[in-house]
């Protein structure tokens, strides 16, 4: 299933500049071949190489704005993803739409030897993306795979936070009683605190019915069926490939039609890529290539969200009609609506997913001609150039019977019965955005060999020009779609009196556009030298310069290198061969860099026009700085790749060290400048202000346990450990408690995911409130909590595991084939949410099902954390709002987050070609393949999975059948 590339003498690695074999590189690489691709069926690449590779971290808890990083951090303020290439130019799409099928090998570069070519982009690692191509004088092949996977419904009983309908009536029931709801037609109040209203005014003789109905339904096992579905993914991919002397080609097509779990959400996706060489003559190569893709999807889906979806109401009455709900206004203002000569102004979630349509378009184009010249044997030039463009669109089409229409309608209704808003249709979309981007290579490359020696080298210049425009939005009223006509001319500045209250101008969309160009400019070299075949040396100089820094031209660009050695002690005879069949040391040490692209030295204005005036205005969106620099990353690495026991047991460990400096952020203004922060807009002062040391490990240890036919038993495990420190801060240290809670800013001598929290002394055994420490006797819970002192915080861990790793199994008896995929986490934390003293008086957003356990008799503190509950009490001045504060950022509610995930289980058969039968196919699989299949093990007793912590549910178990056929 899993396909492990044992000997490390066959496997070249691309780093989008050259291909070397990893035997020869000092570098560190990491390689996913085709066969292990194929091996995991999806329609996305991320989710192919999960566990594949090591110090390739995925972490899905939404803690983090990348979720994809390699050997950790190397950055604080700007984008930490690493660089994506295809085919040899930087990728800025998302790598989610490109089609598997079409890749042939990914590799990813860890340390400055291996990316530092890649120079000031190349601080958070390369992952390089090689696509399928035809080959010179190779027989026609074509290849079929079609895939089917079917996802399970979501678990709509994981969330934590959603309350059972007996605990959320009465909650409710207490804020009603204590005057908490603002009984106004202007504020949406609870279905049931409506209920309550009519039951004290009279208006309903049936209360205790319709109570007992409430408190008998839970919606999560209705919307399991009317909102959430399983969801079914579909591939179909076609491709063909082959060559003569003179020409080779690559050409595919693939089209993928998911359907979301979610009713009424659909994805669909097509790709299209032919690749062409031409061999003009013995000297002379030209390659072309054209790659399609379009992506259009649909987002028309409700979720049971807590806010607008109590436990207690439900989505359909007994006769199947749907059910209304509370929407923007009081829930009975808008039930007299048609009383009151107005449009129906209910909300029915059910009927609003079949009267909006909601699409997305995009699409993008990218064309690459490459011109290869050899000069003589060992000399090679080669002109390549790639231009792509994309664009992305979207719209939403109001039916005029849809929510949206009639309550713009019903607003703006004037007290004569006038329509302001005209009764019809309405068109809402965003042109989106559009860009281009031109790349340009000029390469000369050298191999020669000496004696004992052999060299090679390249040298060459690139330029880069990315061009990103924003696309104005647009809000077409009565629009018709079978002419494509509406009406949009309105008088938009005078106010009308709108209903309930207040008044307001014509809603009309945002004028704005705007365009951002990048320029990039580079000179590199390259060099490596080997000597007799176990001593390489290798070396790497390139400099980058950009318009987003410096003033002067000199001050626009950096400088970057790298240099290694690699000493193969067995093919030296040092060490002989009688235990190891190879062993090998190398070390690399260079730089690399970040950049930052909303950055810049100079003042960013964006101009405008002010909506009361209609004069033009202009807002001061960066003050700029002059001196800002590139950052930097300096990578130490030294490895270990190693052979035993007849290439049994193969393997390479890694020991790494990441120095970055002058990283980007913002820095406070002193308000004298006139330029102050804390109102809006927001102006931003970025320098150069930190920075971070990151540490690891990277191991791989691969085992053919059984070697012997018939039966076949690989095994890898791998292992990492990643672990980072803020070494300089040239900004105040943060003091101010609430912040140090909620951000995490940067503090020197600690990591940049570190979790702070309170010392945790228990319950009180008389009254069940959070104990104070001795020396806070006499304190309230807000003196206590605003006066902590910073340097007593505690340090509770760290949010994204140092630990990690993934143990693949692969099975093969004759042509059955059975592979386990397991991956694990160690070593972090995370902060639980839990039902804090008095919160569930302020939102649904504070309800948590923790509110059973809460503290209710003497004892009740041995077994329990959760603070008693406490009077009513709506503010955030409260005592007991900062009791809530202490317990929810105390050690009690710190969680580990270690686990063990079975990520991928499969079952495959494969049928070759051979002489004895009449097979028409030279290859036919079969695989069934489960993914997601859940936790085997995990350190937290909460009951939550620490990749979904505060999701609403986790991923669903996916299962698929493929079927991969080449004739």
């Amino acid at each position: 299933m899993f396909p492990i590339e044992h000997s490390i003498e066959e496997v070249v690695v691309n780093t989008g500049y050259f291909k070397i074999p990893q035997e020869r590189s000092t570098g560190s690489f990491s390689y996913i071949g085709n066969k292990q691709l194929d091996a995991i069926v999806s329609t996305n690449i991320q989710d192919k190489i999960e566990g594949l590779a090591t110090g390739l971290d995925f972490d899905r808890s939404r803690t983090y704005v990348t979720p994809m990083n390699v050997r950790g951090l190397s950055t604080i303020e700007s984008d930490a993803s690493p660089l994506i290439v295809i085919d040899n130019f930087p990728y800025d799409g998302d790598l989610s739409t490109i089609n598997p099928n079409d890749v042939q090998s990914i590799t990813i570069l860890k340390d400055a030897a291996a990316s530092s070519i890649w120079g000031a982009r190349a601080g958070n690692g390369v992952i390089v993306v090689t696509t399928k191509t035809g080959a010179y004088g190779k027989p026609n092949v074509v290849s079929f795979t079609g895939n089917l996977s079917v996802g399970s419904r979501p678990d709509l009983f994981y969330n934590k936070k959603r309350l059972r309908s007996p605990l959320l009536m009465d909650i409710e029931e207490t804020i009603f009683e204590n005057g908490g709801y603002a009984i106004r037609n202007q504020t949406p109040i609870p279905l049931y605190v409506e209920l309550l209203i009519a039951e004290q005014d009279g208006l309903i003789n049936d209360f205790e019915q319709q109570k007992q109905r409430m408190l008998a339904t839970d919606i999560r096992t209705e919307g399991k069926d009317l909102l959430y579905r399983n969801s079914i993914n579909q591939q179909y991919a076609l491709n063909f490939r082959g060559g003569s002397d003179k020409h080779n080609y690559y050409a595919s097509i693939n089209y993928d039609g998911n359907r979301a779990q979610v009713i009424g959400n659909e994805y669909k996706r097509m790709n299209a890529l032919l690749h062409n060489g031409f061999r003009l003559s013995n000297n002379i190569d030209i390659n072309t290539s054209l790659r399609y893709t379009q992506i259009r999807s649909s987002s028309n889906g409700i979720s049971l969200s807590l806010n607008d979806f109590p436990t207690y109401a439900r989505l359909r009455d007994d006769e199947g009609k749907s059910m209304a709900f509370p929407r923007t206004y009081r829930f009975s203002y808008q039930q007299q609506a048609e009383d009151n000569g107005l449009l129906d102004w209910l909300y029915r979630p059910l009927d609003e997913r079949e009267l909006i349509d909601s699409r997305q378009e995009a699409y993008e184009v990218q064309a690459q001609a490459t011109l290869q010249y050899r000069f003589r044997e060992f000399l090679n030039f080669s002109l390549m150039y790639q231009y792509t463009t994309d664009q992305n669109k979207n719209w939403t089409h109001y039916g005029k019977e849809s929510f949206y229409v009639r309550n713009l309608v019903n607003r703006f209704t004037q007290q004569g019965g006038t329509q302001i808003i005209p009764y019809g249709d309405i068109l809402s979309g965003d042109a989106g955005s559009r860009s281009e981007v031109h790349n340009a290579r000029l390469q000369t490359d050298y191999k020669q060999v000496f004696g004992k020696i052999e060299i090679s080298a390249l040298a060459g210049a690139e330029i880069r020009q990315g061009i990103a425009e924003g696309l104005p939005r647009y809000l077409f009223y009565d629009y018709d779609p079978n002419v494509m006509t509406a009406v949009n001319k309105f008088d938009y500045n005078t106010r009308y009196a709108t209903r309930p209250t207040s008044s307001a101008v014509i809603p009309t969309s945002p004028v704005g556009i705007s365009k951002v160009v990048d320029r990039f400019i580079s000179y590199y070299a390259n060099a490596g030298a080997n000597w007799n075949g176990y001593l390489d040396l290798t070396g790497s100089l390139r400099w980058d310069a950009s318009n987003l820094f410096g003033v002067k031209t000199n001050q626009k660009g950096i400088p970057l290198w790298s240099t290694g050695i690699g000493w193969n002690l067995t093919k030296s005879k040092i060490i002989g061969d009688a235990l190891f069949n190879n062993l090998r040391i190398s070390t690399s040490f260079g730089s690399s860099g970040n950049v930052n692209r909303s950055v810049s030295v100079y003042n960013i204005v964006s101009y405008g026009t002010d909506q009361q005036t209609n004069l033009p205005m202009a807002i001061l969106e960066s003050v700029g700085n002059p001196g800002l620099k590139w950052e930097n990353v300096k990578t130490w690495n030294i490895a270990l790749d190693f052979s035993i026991w007849k290439n049994r047991v193969t393997g390479r460990l890694d020991f790494y060290r990441k120095s970055a400096s002058d990283l980007i952020g913002e820095d406070l203004l002193d308000p004298t400048a006139g330029i102050v922060t804390t109102v809006l807009p927001r102006v931003d002062n970025m320098v150069n202000y930190a920075g971070l040391l990151t540490k690891g490990i990277d191991m791989q240890l691969n085992v053919d346990v059984l070697r012997e036919r018939p039966v076949e038993w690989d095994m890898t495990f791998m292992f990492s450990k990643n672990t980072n420190k803020v070494t300089s801060y040239n900004m105040s240290q943060q003091n101010d408690v609430n912040m140090m809670f909620m951000t995490n800013p940067p503090r020197e001598g600690e990591s940049l995911n570190t979790v702070y929290t309170l010392p945790w002394y228990g319950l009180d055994g008389n009254t069940g409130r959070t104990l104070l420490p001795d020396d806070a006797s006499g304190k309230t819970y807000r003196e206590y909590y605003e006066q902590y002192p910073m340097e007593q915080m505690r340090v509770a861990g760290v949010t994204r595991a140092p630990y990690f790793g993934s143990w693949l199994h692969q099975v093969r008896y004759k042509n059955f084939s059975f592979g386990l995929h397991l991956l694990w986490k160690a070593g972090h934390i995370w902060r639980a949410e839990s039902m804090l003293p008095g919160y569930e008086y302020f939102s649904a957003g504070y309800y948590h099902q923790d509110i059973a356990n809460r503290w209710k008799s003497p004892g009740d503190e041995q077994t329990t954390n959760v603070p008693s509950a406490v009077p009513y009490t709506n503010s955030t001045s409260s005592d007991s709002y900062y009791e809530g504060q202490v317990y929810k950022y105390s050690d009690a509610l710190i969680a580990k987050g270690d686990y063990i995930r079975l990520q991928n289980i499969q079952l495959g058969y494969e049928w070759k070609k051979n002489p004895a039968n009449k097979m028409k196919f030279s290859s036919l699989r079969v695989l069934l393949n489960m993914r997601n299949v859940g936790l085997l093990w995990k350190a937290n007793k909460l009951g939550i999975d620490p990749e979904y912590q505060t999701a609403d549910f986790p991923a669903p178990r996916i299962t698929s059948l493929s079927l991969q056929a080449s004739f």
